[in-house]
């Protein structure tokens, strides 16, 4: 009796049409998912990228805008003002000052001299740095006079300055504090610096309004400085485009000014 024989047979031609056109659109469908994923995973990186930027750049300008014209309560703003809105090519620019630092010191210094004697009681003296100024100030007529640090021996207490004290005799314990000064330029570069330091990078919008005690808001707050008390902050960041997508990020916030009614004027 013969053992019946199996036919092997293989796919026709329509079924192997059929299978790697299946195949094709299947592979078409993963690839453009993956294509999407990959685009989604990119620009969610680069938003959470733009957002920790700015973020950090409003934490450093945040400090410090807070505190300005702190120490300064006796100097006239005429003579130094704690915030300046300069006239600038740049996208934005804003002067800070403040005894940011609080290096401070109590001392002594006559009118007509260039130096200022800290208290020997007050050693180990704060380390005042010379190029910065320093307010020198009159307890009891409110006021301070303002000089450049031009020298400061940190041995005998020592602060040499770059011009006569003219107004006033300083007694035995007058107050004497570093005035810091920094500015903040956000340039057409995108960069938005601190001095020579770079805060952050890709910032293409820097504006600022400044609010005073009855809700007015000014660009320029100079001229009202003791009524000042807080400022409005927005910050916008975007990276380049990528495959059709840019990421971006802002930030839009107020600030309180601590040091309220910065400028005291005496009666």
């Amino acid at each position: 009796m013969k053992t019946p024989r199996l036919e092997q047979r293989g796919f026709t031609l329509l079924e192997l049409l059929v299978a790697v056109t299946v195949s094709a659109i299947v592979l078409t469908i993963l690839a453009s998912a993956m294509r999407s994923q990959g685009r989604t995973t990119i620009f969610q990186t680069g938003t959470a990228d733009m957002q920790q930027n700015v973020r950090n750049a409003l934490s450093v300008f945040r400090r410090e805008l807070r505190m300005v014209g702190y120490g300064m309560s006796e100097v006239p703003p005429d003579v130094l003002a704690p915030i300046e809105v300069p006239v600038t090519t740049e996208v934005y620019a804003v002067r800070l000052r403040g005894n940011f630092d609080n290096i401070s010191s109590r001392g002594s210094a006559a009118a007509g001299t260039s130096t200022v004697a800290l208290d020997a009681g007050a050693a180990p003296f704060p380390l005042f740095e010379v190029g910065q100024r320093i307010a020198i100030e009159s307890a009891i007529l409110a006021v301070a006079e303002v000089r450049v640090i031009s020298g400061f021996d940190a041995g005998t207490g020592v602060i040499s300055l770059s011009g006569d004290l003219l107004d006033n005799t300083y007694d035995p314990g007058s107050r004497i504090k570093q005035i810091n000064e920094v500015s903040y330029v956000l340039g057409a570069d995108n960069i938005l610096r601190r001095g020579a330091q770079i805060i952050a990078d890709q910032m293409d919008d820097l504006a600022m309004q400044y609010v005073l005690l009855d809700g007015t808001e000014l660009a320029d707050p100079s001229g009202a400085l003791d009524l000042l008390r807080a400022a409005t902050v927005d910050m916008h960041v975007e990276s380049i485009e990528h495959d059709g997508l840019k990421p971006q990020a802002e930030i839009d916030t107020e600030i309180r000014i601590r040091n309220l009614g910065i400028v005291r004027t005496p009666t």
